[in-house]
């Protein structure tokens, strides 16, 4: 009995991607890419189909209001220039005593939702409309980026 792959898929969240690979009779292996795409369905990934990254005429200008951009500037801001006054204050100092210091930093200032609070501001202003590939412009863009793994 081979797997088929909407099984695999129900222990899956929405972006990720797997390679499912079945014998088949017209060859030894057969393998294809899939993914679940942000509205949690299968789908294939084909290779070079969509290279070149189409983009919805209504996103090639986005608008975002000056406040929520000044908002996003200043989080940035106070993430990037932490981080440097951080590595030029523990540059002479141990490594492990930078690392806690980041570490802390991202935990206690709750980094990781100023970061996302960026995300929401700079993605509000997209048409989230599929494309021919069933993903939305920012879905599409950021489909081939590799994640940190343990």
């Amino acid at each position: 009995m081979t797997t088929q792959p909407n099984y695999i898929a129900k222990n899956l969240k929405k972006g990720d991607g797997f390679i499912f690979t079945t014998e088949n009779k017209s060859a030894p292996f057969f393998s294809q890419n899939f993914r679940i795409n942000n509205q949690g369905k299968l789908k294939t990934k084909e290779p070079n189909v969509y290279e070149e990254k189409i983009m919805q005429d209504s996103n090639k200008k986005i608008m975002i209001p000056g406040e929520s951009a000044l908002e996003a500037l200043a989080e940035i801001e106070f993430i990037l220039i932490s981080l440097h006054k951080m590595g030029s204050y523990y540059s002479d100092k141990p490594l492990a005593d930078y690392q806690r210091a980041t570490t802390e930093f991202i935990d206690n200032e709750k980094i990781t939702q100023k970061l996302a609070k960026v995300r929401r501001i700079l993605s509000e202003g997209f048409d989230n409309t599929l494309g021919p590939d069933e993903m939305d412009d920012i879905e599409r863009h950021m489909e081939n980026i590799e994640f940190w793994k343990p």
